[in-house]
């Protein structure tokens, strides 16, 4: 294998596609997880075998160049289901042709060319320090550094955290309840450590019979031990009846169409929520696409609905801002009484809320600047803002937020006893970029052990449980909502406590490995 590899380019090259493509596949199709604990092999056989060639450096990033290019132009191809952005206004079919294939290629070429340097690195790790001279500590070395771009891919406006490999995961529960141990990365950890002990037994003889007990160790364990966790797990806080609204307004109809039309969705599916017995009500992210001003008609109508349901409604909207808006949740008791409470969406969308470098994205690529449907920048919000309720301290999520682990985390250390996420992915239509959005509010269960309402505008609206089980869901495009009896919850996850420290101790390991401190120490 090794030598056939080194010969002939054009097979490594498809190698490394062809790995990027499978290992992103179950991201796409949940239903194929099982793909993810071997398609990253076809990577590690490439990396480690030249990595004992005089491979130069470069060469492995040219290598990453192919593998997590494919990987993202996978999990990013729903960008092809938004043509023609009919939603925004004046846009024509050039110009749109034009957006999406700057969003479609752009994102993964700005993900690819960070996350490139990741076989770089494991090649670093296997020509220099213990790994050269222990090769069974490569595979831990290549899932430490994995994880640690995994996790920079959260930081600065241009890292979206869309496509982390444990959302491959989610179909399978017991695969991801670990992540309530040690998060999200702790699953592609484990992912990217069986991938490169199979390319290890396929490469090494002597060393097959071990790297293949360590791959079904692996698998079993972290099956079985969230298996043990999930039956584990209790629900001992208050029941409460919640439902999640989808009213299926299409972008059209919800910027340009009728306001009244939007209220009658509402107001129609939240009374029939009530009379399910719904005690928690939740609309999607600026489901009234409008200014909420206090004392006008339409906050009058949120607070006689309420009062008609008998319920607990939250509900998207604009606020008034200093110098602008934000993108904000209202909460409305059964009584009528608004929150003075109200959360801001936290995590804004480049592109879709702000324009990021604006003056330079204007000159370059104007439609680009033009792709966001409103007229002016929306502001952030800065903090969780837990409503305190008589059904529990409620946290909240909108939309983009939800792929940042951080803003969950965030949000259960302040307080919450249960979680409401808001989100508008009617831009997605029925895309594959529904479920993978969705799949993330499942992580986001599990890693906080919270219940979540999720209502999203056009789908998939989900009330989703610590176990990361989706209790009841609406598919895309149809109205109606989910309802189910979700339970408060002040426990907290071991994850809650110690956050990313698999990122830190994964860091940590890498210069451990490439300092080789044990050898300096020994010279001194």
């Amino acid at each position: 294998m090794k030598n056939i590899l080194q010969k002939h380019n054009t097979i490594k090259y498809i190698f490394l596609a062809v790995s990027g493509i499978l290992t992103c596949l179950p991201l796409v199709f949940t239903s194929l997880g099982f793909l993810q604990w071997v398609s990253m092999s076809l990577f590690a056989i490439v990396i480690i075998s030249e990595a004992d060639g005089e491979v130069r450096y470069k060469a492995f990033y040219k290598y990453g160049f192919v593998y997590f290019m494919c990987f993202y132009l996978t999990a990013f191809h729903w960008f092809v289901n938004l043509y023609p952005l009919s939603f925004v206004e004046g846009m024509t079919k050039g110009a749109a042709a034009v957006v999406v294939a700057l969003a479609w290629v752009g994102l993964s070429l700005l993900q690819t060319l960070l996350s490139a340097f990741v076989p770089v690195l494991i090649a670093l790790l296997a020509r220099r320090g213990l790994c050269k001279r222990h090769k069974m500590l490569l595979p831990i070395g290549a899932a430490s550094i994995y994880v640690v771009f995994e996790w920079m891919q959260t930081l600065t406006w241009a890292g979206v955290p869309w496509a982390r490999l444990a959302i491959g995961q989610t179909a399978a529960s017991a695969m991801i309840k670990t992540a309530s141990l040690f998060g999200s990365y702790f699953i592609s950890f484990l992912i990217v450590l069986v991938g490169f002990y199979i390319a290890m037994a396929m490469l090494f003889a002597n060393k097959r019979r071990l790297s293949l007990v360590i791959c079904a160790t692996v698998v079993v364990a972290n099956a079985a031990t969230g298996s043990i966790l999930m039956l584990t797990e209790r629900n001992d806080g208050k029941r409460i009846k919640a439902a999640a609204l989808q009213l299926n307004v299409s972008s059209q109809e919800k910027w340009w169409g009728d306001l009244d039309l939007i209220k009658g969705r509402l107001e129609k599916y939240a009374l029939m929520a009530a009379e399910e017995g719904a005690e928690l009500i939740v609309a999607s992210e600026s489901v009234l696409p409008i200014d909420v001003i206090k004392g006008g008609g339409t906050y009058e109508f949120l607070r006689e609905l309420a009062r008609k349901c008998n319920a607990t409604l939250i509900v998207g909207c604009f606020t008034e801002a200093e110098g602008g808006s934000k993108n904000s949740l209202l909460l409305i008791d059964p009584e009528g009484n608004v929150s003075d409470t109200v959360y801001s969406k936290r995590h804004l969308v480049p592109f879709g809320e702000y324009v990021p470098m604006r003056d330079i994205i204007e000159a370059l690529v104007p439609p680009l600047a033009d792709i966001s449907m409103l007229g002016e920048d929306i502001i952030a919000g800065e903090g969780t803002e837990i409503y305190d309720t008589e059904l529990g301290k409620i946290g909240s999520l909108i939309c983009f937020d939800s792929i940042y682990e951080n803003l969950t985390l965030r949000t259960v250390r302040d307080g919450a006893d249960l979680i409401v996420l808001s989100t508008n992915d009617s831009w997605f239509l029925d895309s594959a970029a529904l479920r993978m959005h969705n799949a993330q509010a499942m992580l986001r269960a599990v890693e906080s052990g919270r219940y979540i309402v999720r209502s999203a505008n056009t789908g998939i609206s989900s009330i989703i449980s610590p176990n990361g089980e989706m209790l009841d869901s609406e598919g895309a495009l149809v109205e109606g909502y989910a309802i189910a009896d979700i339970y408060t919850s002040d426990s907290i996850t071991l994850y809650s406590v110690v956050g990313n420290l698999i990122v830190w101790l994964s860091a940590g390991f890498v210069i451990f490995l490439i300092t080789d401190i044990k050898k300096i120490l020994t010279k001194c």
